[in-house]
């Protein structure tokens, strides 16, 4: 009899069992978080500085002799001036994420800079001066994007508003102001902050190529003037998802 007992209830408790188990609340299954897309438009804020240099070289015209054994005294060698100050601006640009480890995109920025510097010209009471006021850039980027960090390598076409002058004790300045236009690379990192906010950090190195223009003394000398220089930078882009979740 005790048997039979002990039988019936080891039935009853497998029995039991999976309707306890249906009674029992169900988990949903997770919803799995959409992968972050860097596809999309941005727009952009950037700060930091920049360190330029110019390297000037008079230049010899036809009408004063190169050599002293040709009857006149030779030209002064090449000498540069190396400063730096700080830059601000703006950014605007599309990037395109084609898979889930590469992105490709499109951007340009212009920044005011404040960078300046003076050396003393080889000609002696005269000042050699040079001052970059802005700086701009049309690029391409591409990179990998690990996580979601987009990790990065740029390059393009920059432009940029730059003086060279001589001023001299007296007061007497002859230079030029032009738009110089060169080519900028460099590399950088961006990460999301919000999901429409990111934060990026950037090395550039810019040439904008070289000038030259006349120097008062002596008249018949042109002084030629190269720019190039590079920045450090960080910003804040906010971007436009309109294109939704990452698709691939």
């Amino acid at each position: 009899m005790k048997k039979a007992l002990v039988g019936l209830v080891a039935i009853a408790a497998l029995v039991g069992t999976p309707a306890l188990a249906a009674d029992m609340p169900v988990k949903a299954p997770s919803t799995p978080t959409p992968a972050y897309s860097w596809t999309g438009f941005y727009i952009g804020v950037n700060a930091g500085g920049a360190w330029d240099d110019t390297s000037f070289q008079y230049n010899v015209t036809a009408a004063t002799p190169a050599t002293a054994s040709s009857g006149g005294a030779p030209a002064p060698s090449p000498f540069r001036v190396d400063y730096g100050g700080g830059i601000a601006g703006g950014t605007i640009g599309y990037n395109w994420q084609f898979s889930p480890s590469w992105a490709f995109g499109l951007e340009a920025d212009w920044d005011w800079t404040n960078v300046s510097g003076a050396i003393a010209c080889p000609v002696f009471t005269f000042s050699c001066q040079s001052k970059l006021s802005d700086l701009g850039s049309g690029r391409a980027r591409f990179g990998y994007v690990w996580n979601e960090f987009f990790i990065y390598a740029t390059g393009g076409a920059a432009w940029g508003d730059v003086t060279n002058q001589t001023v001299s004790d007296a007061g007497v300045t002859a230079g030029t102001k032009s738009t110089k236009v060169g080519y900028i690379a460099g590399m950088g990192v961006e990460a999301p902050v919000f999901q429409n906010l990111t934060m990026k950090a950037e090395w550039l190195y810019y040439d904008l190529g070289t000038a030259a223009y006349v120097v008062d003394n002596p008249a018949t000398q042109t002084l030629s003037a190269r720019e190039w220089g590079s920045t450090v930078r960080a910003g804040f882009n906010w971007r436009f998802n309109w294109g939704g979740p990452a698709r691939y």
